[in-house]
């Protein structure tokens, strides 16, 4: 569902729910105990028969991580459904249209294909979860923000601050209330500084998983002495199996998040 499109608050808040994992089970109790109130009070509200107050929708607009727009639209719903008046009813309605309108624009900017700017890239690769969210959109049933929270073991706010950011630079986009790998491709030349970065985010990524068990999982580390003549070979061997595996991934159905780390060097000697 369109956020904007909905006067229906508690409709927006049943598909939220639904977006987390395992349709949504056990979210309402969290909910209630983030408002401090009861579970039955929170049930009321989900069929209609209780409304939120202020306070307690602003708490669940934190909960959801809702962003500014979203928050704002939300709260306004509350408020049209508590007005006791015509006059009121109106006024927050205009106030509702307003909202629509600043929402529409800022999807109306979103960028077709291009490649990042310089301080979009800054960003893009301060944080290994900017790409992380980025791949996660691409594995079908895997595009919402409770659903990438939930596989990646990061906070939703966080989740949500890097969706806001991937599709304001076209990284990914919306498409059927769900985020989708976008247009717009990043990539950072051999001298770019930020090269670093990226290596150690997803280095350090690999360093977090050592203590995890999975049978599928591989790390491998080998210092070793060769000769002269070898270490073009290897380095020759290893170009082979990177450019391999780019070719099947090519061609290969999004359904699994992996990552893979190859590091081939000189270990100099030590430097007064």
């Amino acid at each position: 569902m369109n956020f904007f499109e909905s006067l229906d608050y508690v409709k927006i808040v049943k598909f939220r729910i639904s977006q987390y994992p395992k349709k949504g089970y056990g979210v309402l109790k969290k909910i209630a105990e983030h408002l401090g109130v009861n579970s039955t009070f929170i049930s009321q509200v989900m069929s209609g028969a209780k409304v939120l107050n202020l306070e307690q929708a602003t708490l669940l607009c934190e909960y959801f991580s809702f962003t500014r727009l979203e928050t704002k639209y939300f709260l306004l719903l509350i408020q049209l459904e508590r007005a006791g008046n015509g006059a009121l009813k109106k006024f927050t309605l205009e106030q509702i249209e307003e909202v629509r309108t600043e929402a529409n624009k800022i999807s109306s900017r979103l960028p077709a294909e291009s490649k990042l700017n310089d301080s979009d890239k800054a960003i893009f690769y301060s944080k290994w979860y900017y790409s992380a969210v980025r791949q996660m959109t691409a594995i079908p049933g895997k595009g919402t923000p409770e659903v990438i929270a939930d596989a990646l073991g990061i906070p939703r706010k966080v989740v949500v601050e890097a969706i806001e950011f991937l599709l304001k630079t076209g990284l990914i986009k919306e498409e059927n209330n769900k985020f989708i790998i976008g247009p717009s491709s990043t990539h950072l030349e051999a001298e770019s500084p930020l090269v670093k970065n990226h290596h150690v985010n997803w280095r350090s990524k690999a360093m977090d998983l050592f203590d995890q068990d999975h049978s599928d999982k591989l790390h491998y580390s080998s210092p070793m002495t060769l000769s002269k003549k070898d270490i073009q070979k290897i380095r020759s061997i290893l170009l082979n199996s990177i450019e391999e595996v780019g070719k099947v991934v090519d061609s290969s159905n999004s359904e699994e998040f992996y990552c893979i780390n190859i590091d081939w060097f000189k270990v100099p000697k030590k430097t007064s």
